[in-house]
């Protein structure tokens, strides 16, 4: 994974503290939840640090103090910029916490971050950053290499069927999660040149509603969770802008993205910006962001993710690339009769903006996509 492109793409001002005791520097993390901002800041520190220290490979120790991720792609983050240190950096990393979980971030339980919690288990820790697979955690980095290979996806799609196995999964549940990572294992195959991450963890079956007075036993409930991630300098709506704002003459479906395009851009505002649009245009049915404009291309993402979170008591699925996201809610994700989808309530692409609290901004720039989808499922007896 090209974690740099992560630290040349959030460079700015920090306000965490370091001292260096006993030989190392030391971080202490303060803030009891660890969200997108604090990800941003915790790079700006590494990134200020390796600029002052870049002939001093000074070890490093990350303090954290009965905090709580954000959410899956929050632990993956701060994963990678732990990746960071040890590979790119090459410094020794230590990490001491003591973290709050619940079941949309039990999954740090089995993170790889595990391995640095004050033992030193550096060259563990790389192997398994690239591949995992124990009891209820998986993980596996497609490197941009190995995904020529003709048979990677199959592979893949093999082995997380396999990983589920085990688990008290809706076998629907899983057959979905599993064809949906594949298809973005294959996007990300066509249309960047860069390594793709995808980790998964599936919780006990422990967990009761919150505020539930029953005491229900008989309705208990586990979470699947997930994140993708690739780092790349290609953005999610980037394909898709060059050939609208590119072509003059264009036809079929494409030429009614361009006829979109010149409806929504009149409603552009800190809201809803242009990259809001082609991010959504990327989920058009036979849109398609490579160069050479193809009739396979659009996605069935949209479905699959509207599918698991009909089967789901609760989720939380998003999408961010670059500095802007965009919300997945069940009731928005449905294509009309034309195979268009809005994102908004009269599921209008064509002549109608997004509805504007499906949108937001990161203080994090993620350089390349990452998906977080999280769902809650209630155990079948």
């Amino acid at each position: 994974m090209n974690e740099s492109l992560l630290f040349e793409n959030n460079k700015f001002k920090n306000y965490i503290s370091y001292k260096i005791i006993d030989k190392r520097i030391q971080i202490l993390i303060k803030e009891k939840t660890i969200d997108h901002r604090m990800i941003k800041n915790i790079i700006s520190l590494v990134f200020d640090i390796e600029k002052k220290y870049s002939s001093i490979k000074i070890p490093i120790t990350i303090i954290l103090k009965k905090v709580e991720f954000k959410d899956k792609l929050t632990i993956i983050l701060f994963e990678s910029i732990c990746n960071h240190i040890i590979v790119q950096c090459k410094r020794n990393l230590k990490i001491q916490m003591s973290v709050r979980k619940g079941i949309a971030t039990h999954g740090i339980s089995s993170s790889v971050l595990q391995l640095l919690n004050g033992e030193k288990h550096i060259d563990k820790f790389v192997k398994q950053y690239n591949f995992d697979l124990y009891q209820n955690h998986y993980r596996r980095i497609i490197h941009r290499e190995s995904s020529k290979e003709s048979d990677i996806l199959s592979k893949t799609f093999s082995e997380i069927n396999t990983f589920f196995k085990p688990f008290n999964v809706d076998p629907r549940a899983a057959l979905e999660v599993s064809e949906f990572l594949i298809e973005l294992l294959g996007n990300a195959k066509e249309h960047t040149d860069s390594d793709c991450l995808i980790d998964l963890d599936v919780t006990p079956a422990d967990y009761l509603k919150r505020n539930d007075q029953s005491i229900d036993y008989e309705n208990l409930y586990y979470g699947i969770n997930i994140a993708v991630v690739n780092f790349s300098e290609n953005l999610l709506g980037d394909g898709i802008q060059k050939i609208i704002m590119g072509n003059t003459v264009l036809e079929d479906r494409y030429k009614k993205v361009q006829e979109a395009y010149e409806y929504h851009k009149k409603y552009f505002n800190d809201d809803y910006m242009k990259e809001d649009f082609f991010n959504i245009a990327a989920y058009q049915h036979k849109i398609s962001g490579r160069e050479k404009i193809v009739e396979t291309g659009g996605t069935g993402l949209t479905k699959l993710i509207s599918s698991l979170e009909k089967k789901a008591d609760s989720h939380q699925c998003y999408v961010l690339s670059g500095n802007r996201g965009i919300f997945f809610k069940q009731e928005y994700l449905e294509y009309n009769d034309d195979r268009w989808i809005g994102f908004n309530d009269k599921n209008n692409f064509i002549s109608d903006i997004p509805n504007p609290n499906l949108l937001f901004n990161s203080d994090l720039f993620i350089p390349g996509t990452a998906y977080n989808l999280s769902f809650v499922m209630r155990k079948e007896n």
